[in-house]
């Protein structure tokens, strides 16, 4: 098999920030009660063993369709997420058996899928409520609040619920009906407060920005590509996917950071070069940054290659940054591979296995769509504010042979790891300001 460092892509990536530079600082169900069944094994946490862990099949989670779950789009939703801190969702497609006859245009018509939500207590992993929805499209998912309240999105509407569980508000979605329009991507800020939906409609590529406490959005032009990630402010995404390999001692090409004014941004003007029309304002932030780039929070983003990790602040300083062998270690830059928490101090990274280290020959599979980590090696959680890997989680024995989606708690205290349909929560150490720390 051929060395995999021969096979990676190192992209050039744009940030571009919806309406200012950079600020200096770095803070920041099925609709019943489900039934007993589900097998919660509780056991001590530590550094490699969950608080507790839950199997999802007795829940409704389909055995052996990993494919199937691939179709919702794990670069643009996740299927693990924190709704609150004492809260955790766990998200996946079920298959509808749809009749032969039945009319496209009548409301009450079979979907083809349903997306189904199980909400779990996170100190003991206890089923707390389901929730389920008929969709057409597989690309749906949960966005949550971090208050307890969460949106369903679908390529139908957009639905706020509150923290317990009642429907808001519903905002449709025209932009991405019809037979020339179409979902491109999709990502949250940090902090929860804001949803950017990314369509195209003919030939023309749009942004719809979503105030997620109350739906109200804006749209506006969006000329970027749909691998992108979102702050409260603005959003980071691809100028270019090179063909060519870029070798870690050759890293030209640099990333270029710009700032993008919303239709509706209130922001402070001042050092941008604004265009007449507002809309797609930009200025360079940084030259040197190469890599697929993660808000942390509104202030500081992630940038990482394969073999490279670093955090950079303002006009892209870099604050820390790791190296990594990639005969031992390496990052899926498609994958998303990186979660932060909610108050922005913290984030994850998932980690795979060098695949000379895997016994058996594996087809490499690198496209938008991937898992955080096939071939997991371990989970390092960083910490902003001492500038440093506070948590390892090493991947040992068969229970996380692959990691299908993961999640930091609002204050990074907890961390839920999604491993194809058994959910694990871990408990991290308690951060500078959490009630714990303290005493």
């Amino acid at each position: 098999m051929a060395s995999h460092s021969n096979r990676l892509t190192f992209y050039l990536f744009l940030a571009v920030c919806l309406g200012g530079a950079l600020a200096v600082g770095s803070s920041s169900l099925l609709a019943s009660r489900v039934s007993p069944q589900a097998k919660i094994k509780h056991v001590t946490a530590s550094a490699d063993r969950p608080l507790w862990r839950l199997d999802l099949q007795p829940l409704g989670f389909p055995a052996d369709n990993s494919q199937f779950q691939l179709r919702r789009g794990l670069e643009k939703f996740n299927t693990i997420d924190f709704v609150s801190e004492s809260v955790v969702a766990a998200t996946f497609l079920t298959r509808e058996l749809v009749p032969d006859l039945q009319r496209r245009d009548d409301p009450n018509r079979t979907r083809s899928y349903k997306l189904r939500a199980v909400f779990l207590e996170v100190a003991t992993g206890k089923v707390l409520k389901t929730l389920e929805w008929p969709v057409d499209n597989p690309a749906a998912g949960i966005f949550p609040r971090f208050d307890g309240s969460f949106l369903f999105f679908s390529t139908d509407h957009v639905v706020l619920y509150s923290a317990d569980w009642t429907k808001v508000k519903e905002l449709s979605l025209p932009q991405l009906q019809g037979s020339t329009s179409s979902l491109g991507g999709i990502a949250q800020s940090p902090s929860g407060k804001f949803l950017v939906v990314q369509f195209r409609r003919g030939v023309s590529t749009l942004c719809l920005r979503i105030h997620t406490n109350s739906l109200d959005s804006s749209e506006g032009p969006c000329e970027i590509l749909e691998l992108f990630t979102a702050s409260d402010e603005g959003v980071a995404a691809p100028s270019s996917l090179p063909e060519e390999n870029l070798s870690e001692n050759n890293r030209s090409g640099p990333l270029v950071q710009y700032d993008v004014s919303m239709p509706d941004s209130s922001l402070d003007p001042r050092g941008r070069i604004q265009n007449p029309d507002h809309k797609n304002t930009a200025r360079t932030l940084c030259n040197w940054c190469v890599g697929m780039p993660q808000f942390v929070n509104n202030n500081t983003i992630v940038v990482y290659t394969p073999t490279h990790l670093s955090v950079t602040g303002p006009g892209g300083n870099m604050r820390f940054e790791q190296a990594l062998n990639q005969r031992e270690i390496w990052i899926d830059e498609l994958g998303r591979p990186v979660r932060s928490s909610a108050n922005g101090e913290r984030f994850a990274v998932a980690f795979n296995t060098s695949l000379l280290r895997v016994d058996a020959p594996t087809a490499i599979r690198m496209s938008t769509g991937d898992m955080p980590a096939a071939f997991p090696d371990h989970i390092e959680a960083y910490d902003l504010t001492t500038e440093q890997a506070i948590y390892t989680l090493q991947i040992k024995g068969s229970r996380l042979q692959q990691i299908w989606g993961l999640a930091l708690s609002p204050s990074g205290e907890k961390l839920a790891v999604d491993s194809g349909g058994a959910i694990q929560v871990y408990s991290l150490p308690p951060g500078p300001h959490s009630a714990a720390s303290s005493h």
